[in-house]
């Protein structure tokens, strides 16, 4: 990609097509609320801008994980507890 193409008056709309570039790669590898392919997509997908949520869901889940006394046995609804507060 030439990113000289990139100006202060168009970069709104690269972003725009880029996000829209990334939607049909998305449609094509199937992505899904089941099978997301990506957390930085889903998360802005839902509107969540901040890049720092990503980390603190990842920490938050390997902690989730670590401190399990049997972690075959977690469900959805440990982990929706948790990532609730961040």
């Amino acid at each position: 990609m030439d990113y000289k193409i990139i100006t202060n008056d168009n970069r709104d709309e690269v972003i725009k097509m880029l996000m829209e570039g990334l939607d049909d790669v998305l449609v094509a590898l199937n992505d899904s609320t089941d099978n997301p392919i990506s957390l930085s997509l889903y998360l802005l997908g839902i509107g969540i801008a901040d890049s720092s949520v990503e980390t603190k869901l990842l920490q938050k889940a390997s902690e989730i994980v670590l401190n399990a006394k049997d972690p075959m046995k977690l469900t959805v609804s440990d982990f929706k507890k948790e990532f609730h507060l961040i």
